[in-house]
């Protein structure tokens, strides 16, 4: 059974049957009813990402509600994150020839996850040692790997002896020559970061951020200049434009720096293969810039969905088509890293209401999870079941820490609530998961939603085991007592 399908899938009693019969430790917790809906009601309601049946939630096929799952909790959906991929490779495939697709696993790096891109065919970027033994473990060959970081320390250059990835991106020039003086059993592929002054320059402190790393137009083409000792080989350059672009724009304006670097290279015999643009490709959960103040103040809908990916991979591969035929350059592959557009969308967090305070709502989730600023993004929010009458009114998020800056998000409108209340975030797929941390509170539980409907458990609810384990008394290890 395919379960993108949300309408198809309400109306098949088994499914409906298979589904409300999962439940974990807290079958009874609050906010989840025992019984499910009568799956021949036809009556839809539809709110940004999410659709109500009969008043219950539905996200990619399954009423959230009848799970009864303890929250909080993430629910990936294998079918999103496959939708993703295929929709971001086969429409820049139809600009470039063979783009290489690889996930950037910092995003999220759940084995649920990598196993399910690994086995779509889908390339990977690891940005440290265990993360790419991870990936290993996940199904990914040495040769779909790419690698990354600021500056190489020795257990990063030994794992890339011992592995040998497809790709080594190297952003200091110190770096290409630590790599050149050690002894690979075999040719090292090179791309090099290329600084951010080459692409675009960005009056943020982002783009400040960014422009420490990379290699300046002078040091380039010095490595082009020298002979660069076995086993370096220089195949791609790389470049990093910023995180959630509402256009292409910028991505047009470092494609016309990078072709004309590219030929100077090629004119001095280094044979660049691949340009690589990096991230930056948006998911549905979108960047607030200033347009968006006073939609975002009233909490208006934005545009969502896959077709707003479609619609920027397609403007993406068409720029590099047609930079490649601007400057005659030929037999030269297309690579981008996205994370956040290929599992953005593909999870939710499912959170209750703990009190409600005035106008302030606080969760059993907290900035612990759903760490990034409410100021520069919004997430699609809606309460697991919508009552008859209920009036909406404008309400800020709190987590349950001792932080005074956990706030979630501010001003958002939502269907007036009870203590015990279920919330469901969208957009909570990227840098959630990966990012929690255990500052007055534990990791949730996460949970897969396969494309045969069946829910699964990938990652369990931290314990005091996992507060302890890494702990050391008397050089004794704490863990398991």
């Amino acid at each position: 059974m395919r379960i993108s399908s949300l309408v198809q899938c309400r109306g098949e009693r088994a499914s409906r049957a298979r589904l409300c019969s999962i439940r974990d430790d807290a079958t009874d917790a609050p906010g989840f009813a025992s019984e499910c809906p009568n799956p021949m009601s036809s009556s839809l309601i539809h709110r940004g990402p999410f659709v109500y049946h009969q008043g219950r939630i539905q996200w990619e096929g399954i009423s959230i509600p009848d799970l009864a799952l303890r929250p909080p909790f993430f629910l990936l959906s294998e079918a999103a994150i496959l939708r993703n991929f295929r929709a971001l490779r086969d429409t820049l495939g139809q600009s470039v020839e063979a783009p290489a697709i690889r996930y950037c696993a910092k995003t999220n790096h759940e084995l649920a996850v990598l196993s399910i891109l690994a086995r779509a065919g889908c390339d990977v970027l690891v940005s440290h040692p265990a993360e790419g033994d991870l990936a290993a473990r996940a199904g990914f060959a040495p040769e779909t790997m790419s690698f990354q970081k600021p500056a190489l320390d020795e257990d990063d250059i030994a794992w890339i002896l011992r592995t040998t990835p497809g790709l080594v991106h190297v952003h200091r020039p110190e770096d290409l020559r630590r790599l050149a003086a050690v002894k690979s059993p075999g040719p090292l592929q090179i791309s090099i970061r290329v600084a951010d002054d080459l692409a675009s320059w960005t009056p943020s402190l982002l783009g400040f951020a960014t422009r420490r790393l990379g290699f300046t137009r002078d040091e380039v083409l010095e490595v082009a200049s020298g002979k660069l000792d076995d086993p370096l080989r220089v195949v791609a350059l790389n470049c990093y434009i910023g995180t959630q672009q509402s256009g292409v724009k910028k991505f047009r304006r470092a494609l016309d720096r990078l072709f004309l670097l590219l030929v100077e290279l090629r004119s001095r015999g280094v044979p660049v293969a691949e340009l690589n643009l990096g991230g930056g490709i948006p998911s549905t959960i979108g960047r607030l810039g200033p347009r968006d103040v006073w939609s975002r103040f009233r909490d208006l809908p934005k545009e969502t969905g896959q077709p707003r990916l479609v619609a920027f991979a397609r403007k993406l591969g068409e720029e590099f088509r047609d930079a490649a035929r601007r400057h005659g350059v030929t037999g030269i592959r297309l690579a981008v890293e996205p994370g956040r557009s290929i599992v953005g969308d593909a999870a939710v967090l499912v959170t209750r209401i703990e009190a409600i305070h005035g106008d302030w709502l606080f969760l059993d989730a907290s900035r612990n999870v759903l760490g990034e600023s409410p100021i520069m993004f919004r997430r699609a929010i809606g309460p697991a079941v919508i009552r008859d009458g209920a009036r909406p009114r404008y309400y800020h998020l709190s987590g349950n820490t001792l932080n005074t800056l956990d706030v979630i998000d501010v001003r958002r409108r939502l269907d007036e609530p009870s203590q015990g209340d279920l919330l469901v975030f969208a957009d909570a797929g990227a840098y959630t998961i990966s990012r929690t941390t255990r500052y007055a509170g534990l990791a949730p539980a996460v949970y897969l939603l396969s494309m045969t409907g069946e829910v699964t458990l990938v990652r369990r609810r931290e314990n005091l085991d996992d507060l302890i384990a890494p702990m050391m008394i008397d050089g004794a290890s704490t863990a398991g007592e």
